[in-house]
């Protein structure tokens, strides 16, 4: 978390992480997935999403910042995202887009419902560091 210790050598303004979501379920319908077998294993699932989560948990505290994981309501099993949030993702190189879902990208409704979610979960902190810097 380089760029934590980077923004606290200057400020000690709020951070909030926002990871990339997590793939797409319908990763997993791809006959020959690219990934590793345990994409189908929920088990395995399970322990590797609150492992990922207790990591960020534990850097985020080291570096004084919260983290924004994805929400749970754009979740299905541990470790995917939702279809509907894929279908019509826009992509920065658009040449390389694929008809239909894309499972690395999500679409507008995501990215509204996270940027909301992360505002108020930002809120309470501008409120207080506006707080102080007026006493």
């Amino acid at each position: 978390m380089r760029f934590v210790r980077e923004i606290r050598a200057v400020s000690q303004a709020p951070i909030l992480i926002l990871p990339v979501p997590f793939p797409s379920e319908h990763v997993r319908e791809i006959p020959d997935p690219p990934a590793h077998p345990a994409l189908r294993d929920a088990g395995y699932l399970d322990r590797y999403v609150v492992r990922c989560k207790r990591a960020a948990e534990v850097s985020c505290q080291r570096g004084q910042c919260r983290c924004r994981l994805a929400d749970e309501s754009t979740t299905t099993l541990p470790g995917f995202t939702m279809s509907r949030f894929s279908i019509g993702a826009s992509r920065i190189n658009p040449k390389n887009e694929v008809e239909g879902a894309d499972p690395h990208h999500m679409n507008a409704e995501y990215g509204t419902l996270m940027l909301e979610r992360s505002l108020r979960l930002l809120q309470p902190l501008i409120k207080a560091k506006d707080h102080e810097k007026q006493q």
